[in-house]
């Protein structure tokens, strides 16, 4: 019979292989995390707006409402994420 190549009669072979090497997984690593929230687009016309109106990114308008409600239900306030350079002064950016 002729061998094919690529032919699986000699799998039971043992090939020697490197030795694996452990990874240390990086997601969740990072002082920052990143959340999707799902909109409409009129809804989202609007925060962009409201953001815009007040000179704040949305993620600084979403949690100044958060801190609102936090404050009003008598919890400590939410810290913002760090920024860029503060990541970076961090070496974690």
């Amino acid at each position: 019979m002729k061998k094919r190549k690529g032919s699986l009669e000699n799998a039971h072979e043992v090939v020697a292989t490197a030795p694996r090497q452990e990874r240390r997984a990086k997601r969740g690593q990072q002082p920052n995390v990143a959340m999707t929230i799902r909109l409409n687009r009129e809804t989202w016309n609007e925060l962009t707006h409201m953001a815009m109106a007040d000179g704040v990114s949305i993620n600084e308008l979403i949690l100044n409402a958060l801190n609102r409600e936090r404050d009003a239900r008598g919890l400590p306030l939410l810290k913002p994420a760090l920024t860029k350079a503060e990541l970076k002064a961090l070496g974690k950016a």
